[in-house]
């Protein structure tokens, strides 16, 4: 008798196992074989404890620590222009900061927008599950962080900028 092949884990529950064992207490977490010790990823985002312990490489090839901005209200937009080197944003190559603020805000739906209908036809089209998966949808998607280094909320690109300004302004 065959057995069923057993599923490996998301990176999403990947970091909520590392978070559950932050918040009781453990400090220690020993991955011994099997999909952690493949997966670079799953290692270094057992370390990550907040927005801070990220570095990512800017447009020119220089390195930004996210710690330097330790304290302030921090927002991090997906897009397609220059100003940080490109990086996938979903996926197995994507940049280990998105795999962080997507486990700590998924995908919750792009609100009450005039293409709303249209966007959801058509990632459903394209993915009958694209509605539970914390994946970026599209470019502009937006992740306010706190000054304590907390991910605060997630903004679709459909969402009205007045909406993330008001965000933003509580948080100053």
């Amino acid at each position: 008798m065959d057995a069923e092949p057993v599923s490996q884990l998301t990176d999403e529950e990947w970091l909520r196992i590392f978070d559950e064992a932050d918040e009781l207490g453990i400090s220690f977490i020993l991955l011994a074989g099997g999909e952690p010790m493949l997966r670079r990823d799953i290692i270094e985002a057992a370390g990550k404890k907040n927005i801070y312990d990220y570095t990512i490489t800017t447009g020119t090839g220089e390195e930004l620590k996210l710690a330097d901005y330790k304290g302030k209200v921090i927002m991090v937009v997906n897009t397609t222009f220059p100003q940080m080197k490109k990086a996938d944003v979903n996926g197995g190559n994507e940049l280990p900061l998105y795999t962080y603020l997507k486990a700590q805000k998924g995908f919750e739906g792009f609100g009450e927008h005039q293409y709303k209908a249209l966007l959801e036809k058509m990632f459903s089209e394209a993915d009958p599950d694209w509605d539970k998966k914390p994946d970026i949808k599209w470019n502009f998607t937006k992740f306010i962080i706190d000054r304590e280094g907390n991910v605060a909320a997630r903004f679709e690109s459909t969402a009205a900028m007045a909406e993330v300004e008001a965000c933003v302004k509580a948080l100053l």
